[in-house]
């Protein structure tokens, strides 16, 4: 329960407050009321007080000198002042020291609950919030542990506090949406970096949890670092992960501090002239699973979005780096390819010419034909004349 202080010169008000209002109800143990500044003072000072309702006017130490001097004992206190008085003067220096409201006598009840309800609920999101500051750590290691052994811990078991969190990287950050922020970062596109980020990180950021957004932004480099290790064949280690990496990180206090951070870092790392050996062959390992499928699928009239839906890629991104590895587009490759197999098979008589056309994936005769006039300067039949 969170402790409340009263201090009130006026006895009848003190004990109303004590009787009338609903303290167990809300969550609120009275640690004293006292009818003088003093008394407070040296209560504040010996015990944790969450709390302080004070009357603004009190012989010897009025309220206000009571809170400013409390809040020096202890900068999170919570004030709420009470007073006969509508005086602005004293409103004003409520409103400096931060109060949370200025009540009225004779008081009503339901405003001062009102009131006690807001900070409570307050209380109650910074001992969250500071729970979940205590277990960043641990799940941090956890993260890393996931990394190294290449399997699941399930760390909102470990941490119930975190259990009301999703914190699954392989939820949050599935296949296309981090496909698409790798191809922007090898595009080195960093407007387009900083959106695709913003947007995986989204949901996290609207429960305004500021450890779990830590958490994620560790969840998302070591999935990051897996995609480009699995997919693209780049070296362990691409992504560098250390302690100096989760300081940085643990440093930033809101979602655009970190979208910052984390586009800068991620553009730094994926700028290709940072590492010469990737730059002649960055995409060879995908590039090659998709000449592999095209050509064991030759035969049929495979889109590039099917060949994407396979590899479990965008159709944009494979179109770019396909071209960018091989200098010819996915189509043009596919021609390439057809026209290839297609004058190996035509040195067969025995395979007929529309047989020819069928297994390269061309099921009209007439626009195979023309494809390969177009591509060789004569029709199918001529070639195998003269082949």
């Amino acid at each position: 329960m969170y402790q409340v202080l009263i201090a009130d010169d006026e006895i009848l008000d003190l004990e109303g407050m004590v009787r009338f209002i609903p303290w167990d109800d809300l969550g609120i143990r009275i640690v004293d009321a006292v009818n003088n500044g003093f008394d407070a003072l040296e209560i504040i000072k010996n015990q944790a007080i969450d709390i302080l309702v004070t009357d603004v006017h009190m012989p010897g130490m009025s309220g206000i000198e009571l809170a400013r001097t409390a809040l020096k004992v202890n900068k999170n206190l919570k004030l709420i002042f009470v007073s006969g008085y509508q005086d602005f003067r004293y409103v004003k220096e409520a409103l400096t020291l931060h109060a949370y409201s200025y009540v009225l006598k004779p008081m009503d009840d339901t405003e001062l609950i009102s009131v006690l309800k807001q900070i409570t609920s307050e209380l109650d999101e910074q001992l969250l919030r500071t729970e979940l500051d205590h277990k960043f750590s641990e799940a941090v290691i956890q993260t890393i542990e996931y990394r190294i052994m290449g399997g699941r811990i399930n760390v909102t078991e470990q941490h119930p506090a975190l259990s009301h969190i999703n914190l699954d990287s392989e939820e949050l950050f599935f296949d296309k949406p981090l496909d698409l922020l790798v191809t922007y970062l090898l595009a080195q596109d960093k407007d387009m970096v900083q959106a695709q980020i913003t947007e995986l990180m989204e949901p996290v950021h609207r429960l305004n949890l500021l450890s779990q957004l830590h958490f994620i932004v560790i969840s998302l480099l070591i999935k990051i670092d897996h995609y480009v290790r699995t997919r693209l064949g780049y070296p362990e280690g691409f992504i560098p992960f250390g302690e100096h990496d989760v300081e940085a990180i643990k440093s930033k206090g809101s979602l655009a501090e970190l979208v910052s951070w984390l586009s800068k870092h991620l553009m730094d790392l994926f700028d290709i002239s940072n590492h010469p050996r990737l730059k002649q062959k960055k995409h060879t390992k995908i590039v090659g699973q998709i000449i592999e499928y095209v050509e064991a699928h030759l035969h049929l009239n495979v889109t590039l979005r099917e060949v994407a839906d396979e590899l479990s890629f965008s159709p944009n991104y494979l179109g770019a780096i396909f071209k960018e590895e091989t200098g010819k587009s996915y189509n043009e490759y596919i021609v390439h390819l057809r026209m290839e197999k297609a004058c190996h098979l035509l040195k067969d008589p025995k395979i007929k010419v529309y047989e020819v056309a069928d297994r390269v994936g061309y099921r009209y005769m007439p626009y195979f034909s023309k494809q390969f006039k177009e591509t060789y300067g004569m029709t199918p039949v001529e070639y195998r004349r003269k082949a």
